[in-house]
């Protein structure tokens, strides 16, 4: 049989109260058990003593999950500022009938920033088309002025002719 140590369950001395017994055996070198090493805790004791230690406890994982709440907050509060800041200056230029001329303003080297740089590229990219698309409607507009003067031009020429055709057919 294994010698190990023992732990009693709870038990009413008239001395002491409520206890609870720990034995362990001393061993000699035979193996054999030469004595025992006994102690008795009052219960009282031992459950002011886990009371003590369970309060400890939430007070240590309270201060850990206010440390994390904190730390996450002044982590996370720069970030979601820029975000925000970025998310309204794109509203402005959507909200502002396709003024291209406004860029979002970079203040960081994050992700964040990293998103304003690439929406102003963005934005210069449609300006640059726009830009285009407009100079492209300008000289579509001239070349339909330009048709409808030698239409008319042909128009008059054709009309001349047919009536000097009825002329001679006369």
């Amino acid at each position: 049989k294994e010698m190990q140590t023992t732990v009693s369950d709870l038990m009413y001395q008239e001395k002491w109260g409520w206890v609870v017994s720990v034995y362990q055996p001393i061993i000699d070198a035979d193996g054999k058990a030469a004595g025992f090493a006994a102690c008795s805790f009052r219960s009282e004791d031992l459950a002011d003593m886990i009371a003590g230690e369970r309060l400890r406890a939430f007070i240590i994982c309270m201060a850990f999950i206010a440390a994390g709440a904190m730390t996450l907050f002044f982590v996370s509060a720069p970030f979601f500022r820029s975000l925000a800041n970025v998310s309204k200056s794109l509203s402005d230029i959507a909200g502002s009938k396709g003024d291209l001329s406004s860029e979002i303003p970079v203040k960081t080297d994050d992700e964040v920033g990293i998103l304003a740089q690439n929406c102003n590229k963005v934005i210069a990219k449609l300006r640059t088309t726009m830009i285009s698309i407009k100079d492209l409607a300008e000289q579509l507009s001239e070349t339909g002025k330009e048709l409808d003067e030698r239409t008319n031009a042909a128009g008059s020429a054709i009309t001349s002719t047919l009536a000097s055709i009825e002329a001679v057919n006369r």
